[in-house]
């Protein structure tokens, strides 16, 4: 048995037939589609493929589906690009400004996070943690709010601040782990 699931892995062909359909709920209209939309199908192409069919992925590589996943319609394909996903996890608590998942925000946290911004720090557990003014980017920003907020009355730092919770904003920064917030 393990020689069959060698081979089956090993093949170059391998999943080359997968497709892919984004169902939408409700339907949409679509400019030039006569039916109201239920999904839409793609199908990756094969690189080995690409250079010499272009003209063949334009037709089959994309599909509107009606209510009954059947092709209604084929739209031109202009471009293809490989995109990353980020994996779906959990959102953890965490709370705003304690980039060093101390327990506290002081100092040291706008130390921590322009040490991480110009790349000489280790990689922060807690991205959202450090994001000062919540913009959804970290950057010397981060680090000169969090220094108005403590030394100047600067402005308050967004929710999650000092008590453990999710971010109720939602960006693409992550937070894999806050040690301080765990049980709380």
């Amino acid at each position: 048995m393990r020689d069959y699931w060698r081979l089956v892995y090993s093949s170059a062909r391998h999943n080359t037939a997968v497709k892919y359909w984004a169902l939408r709920d409700p339907p949409v209209s679509v400019p030039g589609v006569e039916r109201r939309v239920h999904a839409v199908e793609l199908a990756p192409p094969d690189p080995e493929e690409l250079a010499d069919i272009v003209d063949e992925l334009q037709k089959e590589s994309a599909a509107y589906l009606d209510e009954n996943l059947a092709v209604i319609a084929r739209p031109e394909i202009v471009a293809f690009e490989k995109d990353t996903v980020r994996r779906v996890t959990r959102r953890k608590r965490f709370f705003r400004g304690d980039a060093d998942a101390s327990g506290r925000v002081n100092v040291t946290d706008a130390f921590r996070t322009l040490s991480y911004v110009f790349r000489s720090g280790r990689p922060l557990d807690c991205e959202k943690a450090a994001d000062a003014n919540d913009d959804g980017k970290l950057n010397i920003n981060d680090a000169i709010h969090l220094l108005r907020y403590l030394f100047f009355q600067g402005p308050e730092l967004a929710p999650p601040n000092r008590l453990c919770d999710t971010d109720p904003t939602r960006d693409s920064l992550d937070c894999d782990s806050f040690e301080v917030c765990i049980g709380n």
